[in-house]
C-alpha cells in the first residue's frame, strides 16, 4: 500500500498539469494562480511538494504562474498578497488547504481576476460560495 500510495502522489503533478491544460484548452496565454505550494496544510515545508513539481512543469511548458502561500518567504514567484497574486489571472488553483485560505476574499479576488475558473486540488472551498461570487468551480478528480 505504502509503494502504491507514493506512485500516486508522484503522478499527480502530471494528473494536475493535464487537468489544466484542459481547463485552458492548452492556451499558453493564459495566467495562473496557485494558492499554497508546501508539502502539507500549515507548514512552511516545501520538500516534496508536489505543487512545486506542478509549477516546474507549467513553467517549463510556458504557462505564466504566480503564487501566493503565507507560510513562504524566498520562493521566486511568491507574491505578497492573494490579490497580488490572482491580479489578471485565468485560472485560480487552490493547492494547499491551509487555514490562511478557509475565507478567501472571492468578492475582491473576482475583480481582480481576468478570467473566473477556480480549481480546487483539495475539496477544501465550499463550492455554493465560490459559485456565488461568480466563478466556476471545478474539483480534482470530477468532470
Amino acid at each position: 500500500i505504502i509503494k502504491s500510495s507514493r506512485l500516486l502522489n508522484d503522478s499527480m503533478p502530471e494528473y494536475v498539469y493535464n487537468k489544466i491544460d484542459k481547463i485552458l484548452q492548452k492556451d499558453k496565454s493564459k495566467k495562473i494562480t496557485i494558492l499554497g505550494i508546501t508539502y502539507k496544510a500549515n507548514t512552511d515545508d516545501m520538500r516534496e511538494s508536489p505543487i512545486i513539481k506542478l509549477i516546474d512543469k507549467l513553467l517549463k511548458n510556458n504557462y505564466n504562474v504566480k503564487v501566493f502561500d503565507p507560510y513562504i518567504k524566498d520562493f521566486q514567484i511568491n507574491c505578497q498578497s492573494i490579490l497580488e497574486a490572482c491580479k489578471d489571472s485565468d485560472l485560480l488553483i487552490l493547492g494547499v488547504n491551509h487555514d490562511y485560505f478557509k475565507n478567501l476574499p472571492l468578492d475582491e479576488i473576482k475583480t481582480t481576476m481576468k478570467g473566473n475558473l477556480i480549481l480546487d486540488t483539495r475539496n477544501f472551498l465550499d463550492k455554493e460560495e465560490v459559485e456565488k461570487s461568480g466563478f466556476i468551480y471545478k474539483l480534482l478528480g470530477s468532470n
